[in-house]
């Protein structure tokens, strides 16, 4: 339980627009347009940080989507 509300404490992002990186950032980062793989991204992401809260930083989430692209 400890750990539960050590968690909860750092208020881990628990929906999309609790991200660090946005659509619009997303789009731009990888040079894509807009469409169903952007939103197959963004939860991808909210997946990745809801596992790795820490990493919820635009430079976590650039090299994240830097390594997913490949």
């Amino acid at each position: 339980v400890p750990q539960v509300e050590m968690v909860l404490a750092s208020r881990p992002p628990l929906k999309t627009t609790d991200l660090a990186l946005d659509g619009k950032a997303i789009m731009q980062i990888l040079s894509i347009p807009p469409g169903r793989q952007v939103g197959e991204l963004t939860r991808a992401l909210l997946d990745h940080v809801l596992e790795f809260p820490f990493e919820n930083t635009p430079e976590k989430l650039t090299q994240w989507l830097s390594r997913a692209k490949t």
